[in-house]
């Protein structure tokens, strides 16, 4: 592993033990896909990886970015660099980066251009079924997204018809379209995912999730206990897996404890209806807020008499609408 001018440079094999270390606090729901076309496999030597990262974060900053796009950035011989801190909401996919990790593999690949090396493939395997893995995300094309499904002007998802890039590249895994991803890609995360789980390279542990209500930041202690050192903080509204579970404090990390008063147990679900309403209350007759579409992700907080309560306020969705993710 080697840090340069605010890079994380390491290999697959590296990044495992170093994402298992990481606190996120955002919630992360999407793992984006993404190719940079230019700088291409013939702009890369085997030894710049620094120098490519450079660049791109100088061409970032100067189109208005506040940093280099990308969380991850994957190279032809396999390595990978952390750009844009994984705590930090990436520039990757219009309207739809809140809730993501972008993923910037170095080469073009579209059709009859740059063919992509068998450790570069390996690399965005191994890193993609670890994200899985560590936010709790089962591989599918709802969690694997590629920019060419989302309209450029609109950010909402088409699956990659009208007004797209073709990125990834129409020649990545085997084509840029939803089908190619889960005939091709989607297969081989979601065997490396379960593979890390049986041979013990991360534990399979069923996650529980949570969100932080506390009004201030939520303290992190080495400890199941208030007589534990503090290690660091969660704001207000940080969604959080928690692995383990004693009276009144859950752990959420190797050595991190946090106060199971100020977490509230959530689970999430997916919307299966083409329309669902969100209403201020429990029920139909509550003022009509705004409704979700097929395929949103929501984090349940609790269920009453066929309606379930999305987030601390009042907001509220028929149970029957949402499929819970097991």
């Amino acid at each position: 592993m080697e840090i340069k001018f605010g890079f994380i440079l390491m290999t697959p094999a590296e990044f495992g033990s170093w994402l298992k270390q990481q606190q996120v606090s955002r919630a992360i729901k999407v793992i984006q896909m993404h190719h940079t076309w230019l700088p291409n496999y013939h702009n890369f030597n085997g030894n710049n990886h620094f120098e490519k990262l450079q660049g791109m974060k100088s061409s970032h900053i100067a189109r208005g970015f506040s940093d280099i796009a990308q969380n991850i950035t994957i190279f032809p011989d396999g390595k990978l660099a952390i750009g844009r801190p994984l705590n930090n909401v990436p520039a990757g996919i219009y309207g739809q980066n809140g809730n993501g990790i972008c993923i910037e593999n170095i080469g073009d690949f579209d059709l009859g251009k740059d063919q992509m090396t068998p450790e570069h493939k390996d690399s965005i395997i191994h890193v993609s079924a670890h994200l899985c893995i560590k936010f709790g995300l089962i591989p599918d094309i709802n969690t694997i997204v590629y920019h060419h499904w989302f309209d450029l002007r609109t950010g909402q998802r088409t699956n990659g018809s009208g007004n797209t890039k073709s990125c990834p590249g129409t020649g990545f895994f085997g084509g840029n379209t939803t089908n190619a991803a889960q005939q091709n890609l989607i297969p081989l995360i979601t065997r490396t995912v379960s593979n890390l789980k049986k041979g013990g390279v991360i534990p399979s542990i069923p996650m529980v999730q949570g969100i932080v209500n506390s009004t201030g930041n939520l303290n992190i202690r080495k400890g199941p206990g208030i007589q534990y050192e503090k290690s660091g903080v969660l704001p207000p509204g940080a969604c959080i897996q928690i692995v383990e579970e004693q009276p009144e404090w859950f752990r959420i990390g190797d050595s991190e404890w946090v106060s199971s008063r100020y977490v509230t147990l959530v689970q999430p679900g997916v919307i299966n209806v083409h329309s669902a309403g969100v209403y201020a209350g429990p029920g139909g007759t509550y003022h009509l807020l705004n409704t979700l579409t097929k395929g949103e992700e929501v984090m349940v907080h609790v269920s009453v008499n066929g309606w379930s309560r999305i987030d601390f306020i009042d907001k509220w969705v028929k149970t029957q609408s949402i499929s819970l993710r097991r």
